[in-house]
């Protein structure tokens, strides 16, 4: 049996405004959504690209470095 890639899917607190970055810099098309935006695929790429909207704030990533 194989895998077939669908979506990805990326949280955002302001998913619009992220979402018409990725589809001028891809050169896709944002598709009508309610509250997930979707990026559609203007080329052969076979999956979409979500953005959902979700009300916590980014968490700064802590680095460890072990010696």
């Amino acid at each position: 049996m194989t895998s077939r890639l669908v979506a990805l899917a990326f949280d955002a607190n302001d998913p619009l405004p992220l979402a018409r970055f990725w589809a001028t810099a891809l050169r896709w098309e944002i598709g009508d959504a309610d509250d997930i935006v979707t990026l559609v695929p203007t080329d052969d790429t076979g999956f979409n690209i979500d953005f959902a909207p979700v009300p916590e704030k980014k968490r700064a990533r802590t680095a460890f470095i072990s010696i």
